[in-house]
This record gives structure tokens, C-alpha cells and sequence, in this order.
């Protein structure tokens, strides 16, 4: 009696394969998301001006270091809230004061 040739079925492992491939590039996007979401350790703002004064570029970085810090949460319920953070980068902890 011939034996016949038993063919793999590649259904299973190429579903598993597309499954993984789309979460990882999920993952990817979400991580390029979060990262270009971060404020610019580059500010347009923070350029010195030879014509301004000592007090005046102080100021103008101050308000810069505020507009920066302010973020637009959202929150569980659907709408969004103004929320005056911390610091930059690595500590971006929310002061108990809400904007909005």
C-alpha cells in the first residue's frame, strides 16, 4: 500500500505569526506616539535675544517652562482637563491645581 504525503497545514502558526507581528507594531506605534508627545528639550522660547534685558529673557523662559509643563489629560469619563505638571521628561506629576 503507497504511503501518501501528509501536508503541513500552515493556517495555525501563519494566524499566530500575524497576530504577534500586528502587537508588536502596536507596541511600536504606541511607543513613537508617547515619545514625540514629550515636550522638546529644544524650545524656540529659550533663545537668547541680544536686545532683551537679563529680567526679560527670565521671564520669557519662565512662561516658556510653564507652557511646556501644562498637558491635556484625559480623563475616565471622557473629557479632557488642563493639568499644570511638576517638571519635564522623567518626573511629570500633576500639582493638585486642574486648568480648564
Amino acid at each position: 500500500m503507497p504511503k501518501t504525503k501528509r501536508t503541513r497545514n500552515w493556517s495555525v502558526p501563519f494566524a499566530f505569526g500575524a497576530l504577534l507581528l500586528s502587537w508588536l507594531l502596536w507596541q511600536f506605534s504606541q511607543f513613537w506616539r508617547r515619545l514625540l508627545r514629550q515636550p522638546r528639550l529644544f524650545h524656540p522660547e529659550l533663545l537668547p535675544e541680544p536686545s532683551l534685558e537679563l529680567i526679560d529673557q527670565a521671564e520669557r523662559i519662565a512662561r516658556a517652562n510653564v507652557e511646556i509643563s501644562i498637558e491635556d489629560r484625559l480623563l475616565p469619563d471622557g473629557s479632557h482637563k488642563l493639568v499644570l505638571n511638576a517638571g519635564r521628561r522623567n518626573f511629570r506629576e500633576p500639582w493638585a491645581r486642574d486648568f480648564g
